[in-house]
């Protein structure tokens, strides 16, 4: 599949498909799964004393689902395998074969389109969960690690007690056992953490509905003083469409009807703005009526003064007349 001209974008499921099949740091070059599409890739090469050098053209991506229907929630998976026998293994005492490649996931076509894309809008699908996991083959004197550290939109993840990323990792030693971690880096990643560690890939709950997320994807086998590979590593999305709540429905309904109503019924129209039109004009001379009567009780309380001012006035002068 690596010799695929990139004339239109493939179906993951075709896989095992190359990531050199690609356009490097591409948004819109990339393969799809039903509502997913992965696109962008890049691979940078961490290997080092003899490990196999890592590739766009070492890394493949194959695509599954259990899509039914839009009324059930899915999952969408993605496992990337050695391209070529090999290509994830450190066989030489003291070797590192390892890398780095970085992708955008979407649900909602906003980078490229689907031809599996469900028949909805695309507003309504989203992804609620992440997990991830790794298969390795080694024995006593071999190891290896990966992480995934991802965040909610297409920018930049940043860390720290502020930061939005979220990490899973795995590891193993010596055996083909694996242990995995997650964290969370601070409450503006919007994600919870289905454990912080465990003997079973954990699951990445998000706290919203998010469509988007930036990933980052490391991982290395190493042969201290037996070989070490690994077999492939996987994220399942978990997928749902979103309905609005049964309030909003009826809301949406109701304005949707008088929308209609105003727009093929001309004496409901005429209706309606005659009875705006006196709405106003009432509004306008209640407001009028008010304003005199507020200013009629402050003419009286003038006068009043007035009164009492006038009646303190003649009082001592009637005094000394007397």
């Amino acid at each position: 599949m690596a010799s695929l001209g990139w004339s239109a974008n493939v179906s993951c499921d075709t896989g095992p498909v190359a990531l050199s099949t690609f356009t490097a740091s591409n948004t819109a070059s990339g393969c799809y799964q039903i509502d997913k599409t992965f696109s962008d890739f890049t691979v940078t090469s961490q290997s080092s004393s003899g490990g196999v050098t890592q590739s766009a053209s070492t890394i493949a991506i194959t695509g599954s689902s259990d899509f039914t229907s839009l009324a059930t929630p899915w999952n969408v998976t993605t496992t990337f395998t050695p391209a070529s026998a090999g290509n994830f293994t450190a066989s030489a005492a003291g070797s590192n074969t390892g890398g780095t490649f970085t992708m955008l996931v979407d649900s909602a076509e906003t980078f490229m389109t689907s031809p599996t894309f469900p028949s909805t809008l695309p507003s309504n699908l989203y992804i609620t969960t992440v997990a991830f996991s790794a298969t390795a083959n080694t024995s006593s004197g071999g190891a290896g690690s990966g992480s995934e550290i991802f965040c909610v939109g297409s920018s930049a993840c940043t860390g720290g007690l502020t930061g939005n990323q979220i990490d899973l990792k795995f590891s193993f030693t010596n055996s083909n056992v694996i242990t995995y971690t997650c964290t969370v880096a601070s409450a503006s990643a919007g994600a919870t953490c289905g454990a912080a560690s465990s003997a079973s890939p954990i699951t990445v709950t998000f706290n919203s509905l998010i469509q988007t997320l930036n990933m980052t994807n490391q991982y290395n086998v190493k042969d201290t003083t037996a070989s070490a590979a690994l077999t492939n590593f996987s994220f399942v999305f978990g997928e749902e469409q979103a309905t609005p709540e049964p309030s909003a429905l009826i809301l949406l309904g109701t304005g949707l009807m008088g929308i209609f109503a105003l727009r093929y019924f001309p004496q409901i129209r005429n209706r309606f703005q005659m009875s705006f039109t006196s709405s106003m004009v009432g509004s306008v001379i209640a407001s009028q009526a008010t304003a005199e009567t507020s200013e009629g009780i402050a003419q009286g309380r003038r006068q009043s003064a007035l009164a009492t001012a006038w009646s303190s006035f003649r009082k001592p002068r009637e005094s000394s007349s007397e």
